[in-house]
């Protein structure tokens, strides 16, 4: 499946907008010392910033 340009930087967009929210959860979660929950969005912030910019950066990559 090829995406379009356009399709690929709203979903560029969305991860990093996702990954931005997920930060401002964990600083939220470790001003209530709710580390494990802390720690799981960082994971997710992340997870979806690298996979944004995976997709940005190799917009076409088959699978073989």
């Amino acid at each position: 499946m090829k995406l379009s340009t356009e399709e690929r930087n709203a979903i560029v967009s969305s991860r990093l907008e996702k990954s931005k929210q997920a930060l401002i959860e964990a600083k939220g979660n470790i001003e209530m010392q709710f580390w494990n929950t802390a720690a799981n969005r960082l994971y997710y912030a992340c997870y979806n910033a690298v996979s944004g910019l995976l997709i940005k950066k190799r917009p076409y990559c088959p699978i073989s």
